[in-house]
């Protein structure tokens, strides 16, 4: 059943019910998670200090590699007075790719419904198959402060599915090169995992300021920055590099900028020169029309078109 198909039939089974208005949709001013947007400062593990590196040309990789991303889709179904009620669908995959060909390893999905107590009570009896998800009972509050709440917590059960349904694969493919869409996840086991290797788009964090966050957003294309270890706060240390896949000349800072991790290494030199070339062979095909494909590589987009499709 589709996505549009599930919110439908939610908001049926609650048409009528006493106390309840239906709703069709998410205000714009809470689409995408609110980020606190900071300069964090990294330590430079490459060098003296942070430069430009030139990786060489795009090398694809010849061994099967896999790609782990998340899906999350959610609206409003309904309002008891001013409260709203968020149904949402997350859902997680890891696609592997062998020889150009691309076959699911392992999949999941959940449904969540999102809500103050008081209007849970009322709404959930009359949907089935969703968690219910409680927000904080503190009084009448701001109905957009509550949607936040939703986006917020949907947006963590999507990045809970998305560590389960990784840790499922690394199980039956132990030795498997695996790229995550976003950081590594804060399990120690992915921080000391040779062969995983997470890519962020969010630029929300950045892990320089002065002189070398120039450095960091000026990047050339086909460039890396010098490795750093990135302060995450997080037991045992990875290793990061900022990575440019497309020009920014004539766009934004932004554009085509990539910041990657993996675990620590003795020789980050040879590992982030040779992760970064395989990287940019990953930018082909283009994941256009998605207004990301910039910084969205191949195999991530097909796993996102796989979910979106299911």
């Amino acid at each position: 059943m589709s996505t549009r198909l599930v919110f439908d039939r939610v908001r049926r089974a609650l048409a009528g019910v006493g106390g309840t208005t239906a709703a069709t949709t998410m205000p714009p001013a809470v689409e995408g998670r609110p980020d606190d947007y900071r300069l964090a400062a990294s330590r430079v593990v490459e060098g003296a200090a942070l430069t430009a590196r030139s990786v060489g040309g795009a090398l694809p990789l010849a061994e099967p590699i896999a790609f782990l991303d998340g899906t999350q889709r959610y609206e409003i179904v309904a309002y008891l007075d001013t409260s709203p009620v968020v149904a949402g669908i997350v859902a997680a995959a890891v696609r592997l790719r062998t020889g150009g060909e691309f076959r699911t390893i392992t999949r999941d999905e959940r449904r969540i419904l999102v809500g103050r107590p008081d209007a849970l009570d009322v709404v959930a009896p009359f949907v089935e198959g969703f968690d219910r998800v409680e927000a904080r009972n503190e009084g009448q509050v701001h109905p957009l402060k509550e949607l936040e709440f939703a986006h917020r917590a949907i947006d963590d059960r999507r990045s809970a599915l998305e560590r389960a349904v990784g840790v499922r694969f690394r199980r039956s493919h132990p030795d498997c090169w695996l790229v995550v869409d976003g950081v590594l996840p804060d399990e120690d086991q992915w921080a000391t995992d040779p062969k995983a290797i997470g890519v962020s788009k969010s630029h929300a964090t950045l892990p320089f300021g002065g002189e070398a966050l120039s450095t960091y957003l000026s990047l050339p294309e086909g460039h890396r920055t010098s490795v750093f270890e990135p302060a995450t706060g997080r037991s045992i240390k990875v290793h990061s590099w900022g990575l440019r896949l497309w020009p920014y000349e004539g766009k934004d800072l932004l554009h085509g900028l990539v910041r990657v991790e993996t675990a620590a290494t003795a020789d980050p030199t040879a590992r982030a020169d040779r992760l970064s070339r395989w990287l940019l062979a990953e930018r082909a095909p283009l994941s256009r029309p998605d207004p990301r494909w910039d910084r969205l590589l191949y195999g991530v987009a097909a796993v996102e078109r796989h979910l979106r499709a299911r």
